[in-house]
């Protein structure tokens, strides 16, 4: 097979081989990349594509002269089909049948929910851990409500809870989209000491006094899904990664013997208790007017519970990450096999709209992680470097209008993670179907200023950021330069431009100018309203940096009564409240505030 044949067969399957860089480069990939792509997406007779049907509208479709008997509801009832239209139809999933074959019709709202009570809305973020009291999670998380409702705020925002290995907290990392994490239930014990979280000394303390409450709990008469769950989880435990056990526990049947009752009930009864106090969280959000804002990751552990149970819907053979650019110069390999769009297809997208259902249970908003996958992302082939990838299209319609769908289901915001090299299409469609954008101040001044759309949330950073402070005073370049991640030009070329950048920013308060802003939501996040430096994860780093373990410098009872955090909490109560000062707009004003740099 020719290179040109090789290309052809590769954008057949969805493989694109080039892509242009972040220095504007065509990149192509190589012989070596298509092939072992092509491979692993397998060459499969392809089942019938979806139909999207947008608002419910009747749709005209060629069925090249092969009429279908009738259109079967989600509901159970059915409509004749004509010749060549679908007829108008509710909002879900049904089922476009033939004598012989069948395709899947999402009927979907072209716009994705919107809540009319967060015009002009604020919120407070942090990490769920990081809270002094936050390995009570759930519990702790209630007294942080209480606070940002007392201040006006109407958004509450954190990390992603997910279940996760307590060897590996990353909190995109988890066993699985479809629970949540343990280690956030109550089990009364006191704080936990020192400056960062110990995850496995701290659940070894919660499991012995779960343990004892989950005598008598049984798991099987609480729902199929908690008791393979909760097998699974017992039998890591016993037998390590599931991708060393026997074949026919590698293939999903798990028997009494496999692993310990006792932890086998242990997990099942702390899935439990997380899903009760979550949704007393919840209700006491409701209760208040308060949105829990969440996070839903990209990924999910490769050695986990939805890539054992739901394997058939990820790409094995292949890693999700990213090609080099000027920070990672030699790519990202993120580890984690990515979701194959061609079997999301064939399984009429039901992992998908699964794990949309459960982290869409809060109503609130949700930030789906690189956005961007809804249109591509980058593969790299197991044993290529991160390097030698190439990206791999994904069925963006289908995609928008599932989320979409669930979006209006669950009264959820969706939020779209639009930071970094991003295809000018991925904007576009977030305003079409009307994803709120994530805008980050500091990614704004590496560029000519713009000021938050309308439809955004707009916050000074992220949690893969420094601290607005450290930002300020380029300890992150420090600190990237120390780690090998950067070289001696490049800092001093880097200091220079953060120099520039802020010589105006420190003028004026950047904070009460977002708040200023007519960004839908302002999310300020807890750290910077002290000045802190040091950052909660550093991209790039694993063990030469405490990621996601760093806790906040200060009690919750110490920050509730600061002075100048509750003098500051009021600038951005008050600011969004009143309209954007008349000239202000595309700039950072440089008047000077009593917000004078956060503080």
């Amino acid at each position: 097979m020719t290179d040109q044949q090789l290309q052809r067969l590769a954008r057949a399957r969805g493989i694109q081989p080039s892509y242009v860089n972040v220095f504007g480069k065509t990149v192509t990939a190589s012989r070596k990349t298509l092939v072992a792509l092509l491979d692993v997406l397998e060459a499969r007779e392809d089942a019938r594509p979806p139909i999207v049907v947008w608002d419910g509208k009747p749709k005209r479709i060629s069925f090249l002269n092969r009429t279908p008997t009738r259109l079967l509801m989600e509901s159970g009832e059915s409509l004749p089909v004509g010749n060549s239209t679908l007829p108008r139809c509710p909002f879900g999933y049904h089922t476009l049948q033939w004598k012989d074959d069948q395709c899947l019709v999402i009927s979907a709202p072209s716009k994705s929910y919107s809540d009319p009570g967060l015009q002009r809305s604020w919120g407070l973020f942090s990490p769920m851990y990081a809270l002094h009291g936050g390995t009570e999670g759930f519990s702790e998380w209630r007294r942080l409500v209480d606070w940002a409702h007392s201040l006006g705020a109407n958004v509450v925002g954190t990390l992603p809870l997910l279940a996760s290995f307590m060897t590996d907290p990353s909190p995109y990392s988890p066993v699985s989209r479809l629970f949540w994490n343990e280690f956030y239930v109550d089990a009364g014990l006191p704080p936990s000491r020192g400056e960062l979280v110990n995850y496995v000394d701290i659940m070894q303390a919660k499991r012995a006094v779960l343990e004892s409450q989950a005598k008598g709990f049984d798991a099987s008469r609480r729902g199929k899904d908690l008791d393979d769950y909760a097998a699974f989880r017992a039998t890591t435990e016993k037998r390590g990664p599931w991708h060393s056990w026997p074949e026919r526990m590698r293939n999903g049947d798990l028997r009494l013997g496999d692993y310990d009752g006792r932890m086998k009930n242990f997990y099942a009864y702390a899935q439990w208790r997380a899903q009760e106090e979550m949704d007393a969280l919840l209700q006491d959000c409701a209760s208040k007017g308060v949105r829990f804002y969440l996070d839903l990751p990209l990924g999910v552990h490769p050695d986990g519970y939805d890539v054992w149970r739901k394997r058939e819907c990820f790409a094995l053979g292949a890693n999700a990450g990213a090609p080099p650019d000027a920070f990672f110069t030699k790519g990202q390999n993120w580890g984690f096999s990515p979701l194959n769009p061609q079997r999301l297809r064939e399984t009429c997208y039901r992992h998908l709209i699964e794990l949309l259902r459960f982290q869409m249970r809060h109503r609130g908003l949700l930030r789906i992680d690189h956005v961007m996958w809804l249109h591509r992302l980058y593969w790299i082939p197991k044993g290529h470097p991160a390097s030698e990838g190439a990206y791999v299209k994904y069925p963006a319609e289908e995609l928008y209008a599932i989320f979409s769908l669930e979006s209006h289901r669950h009264k959820t915001v969706l939020v779209g993670e639009n930071l970094g090299t991003v295809p000018p299409e991925v904007n576009a469609a977030m305003a079409r179907h009307h994803f709120r954008e994530t805008y980050v101040l500091q990614y704004e001044l590496a560029g000519k200023l713009r000021p938050p759309p309308r439809r955004s949330v707009a916050s000074l950073n992220t949690h893969d950021m420094p601290t607005f402070e450290a930002f300020l005073r380029g300890l992150d370049i420090d600190d990237r330069f120390d780690l090998g991640l950067i070289g001696k030009t490049n800092r001093s070329r880097e200091h220079r431009q953060r120099k520039r950048l802020v010589a105006g920013l420190q003028q004026e308060g950047a904070l009460q100018w977002l708040a200023k802003s007519d960004a839908e939501v302002v999310l300020v996040n807890i750290e910077d309203l002290w000045r802190e430096t040091l950052p909660q994860n550093v991209p790039g780093t694993s063990s030469e940096r405490p990621n996601w373990r760093r806790k906040l410098r200060y009690s919750l009872d110490q920050i509730k009564s600061d002075p100048e955090v509750r003098r500051l909490l009021k600038l951005v109560a008050d600011a969004r409240g009143q309209s954007r000062p008349t000239g202000s707009r595309g700039r950072v004003p440089r008047k000077r505030s009593s917000a004078l740099a956060l503080r």
